[in-house]
């Protein structure tokens, strides 16, 4: 957590001297918390306090939707500022922990509910089988997902994507876009970026609305040998993430971008999938 601009009076609030070892500490007993303990003090104070009531939110000291201790409160115990206490709690509603609403105090985010293991684990990877009539794919949208509404198709831009599909950034592409909502009720966004030789080879004039599965089928069928690169990202909700896939502020997104490649490595499709972090975690093995 970076340490935000500095107040007069948050110069009082020293960072807390590392405790004296005791003899058994001074003869090697307990290295591993020593050292922790020494690092830990040497934090701004701030961030001791948030890493505090972060370990009291994570044991469920603090549960889901309970307030937090106030701000007298935490200034009583910890001996320090207002301005040093309010850029604790600030640090925390930027981890995506809790959350301050108007007319109520600020409180443990209440998503955090979800137990480790409870929440969608998403396996994103590709199995392929053969047959009589050659590969067969099966992909992670194959049950349990349906779409929220109709997926929509525009054309853009290469952008962001220009080099994973090696093309100019101003070169335009087609984006098939869908939201995405599972059994659970946890909602995702999945896009598909492909150039517009890749959308003529497919005649997706005819079809647009096809899964992945399906794409990976017909450039098999063209007689692509396909191979994947995935990678992984995490990053801050934009305004129109938070909207879309009803979440708060604060909750960082998983962004798992796949690009397929065909025959001589070419690229011939970029897909994104951003998923909220506090409802998924992602599984598998690699491709």
């Amino acid at each position: 957590m970076g340490k935000p601009p500095a107040y007069d009076d948050e110069t009082t609030d020293a960072p807390t001297p590392p405790p004296k070892a005791s003899r058994n500490e001074a003869a090697g007993q307990n290295a591993p918390d020593r050292a922790n303990r020494a690092l830990r003090a040497r934090l701004p104070r701030y961030e001791q306090i948030a890493l505090t009531l972060r370990e009291r939110i994570e044991s469920g000291e603090l549960a889901p939707g309970q307030p937090i201790p106030s701000e007298t409160a935490m200034i009583a115990e910890f001996g320090v500022s207002r301005i040093t206490v309010r850029h604790a709690i600030a640090a925390l509603r930027a981890a995506g922990l809790v959350i301050t609403e108007h007319g109520r105090a600020t409180h443990v985010r209440e998503s955090l509910s979800l137990a480790p293991g409870s929440g969608l684990e998403l396996d994103p990877s590709i199995t392929r089988t053969e047959d009589q009539d050659g590969p067969r794919y099966r992909t992670w949208d194959a049950e349990g997902w349906a779409d929220v509404e109709t997926p929509s198709c525009y054309r853009t831009d290469a952008g962001t994507y220009a080099d994973a599909l090696a093309i100019p950034a101003a070169e335009p592409v087609f984006v098939l876009e869908r939201q995405l909502i599972h059994a659970t009720g946890v909602q995702i966004m999945h896009r598909t970026w492909l150039p517009f030789a890749v959308v003529d080879d497919l005649h997706l004039d005819d079809d647009p609305f096809r899964l992945p599965a399906d794409l990976y089928q017909a450039f098999a069928a063209q007689g692509h040998e396909l191979t994947w690169t995935d990678r992984t990202r995490a990053e801050m909700p934009r305004p129109d993430d938070v909207a879309t896939l009803d979440i708060r502020q604060g909750i960082p997104l998983i962004v798992h971008v796949r690009i397929t490649h065909g025959r001589d490595a070419r690229p011939l499709l970029v897909e994104e999938t951003r998923i909220p972090a506090d409802r998924v975690t992602l599984i598998g093995r690699p491709i």
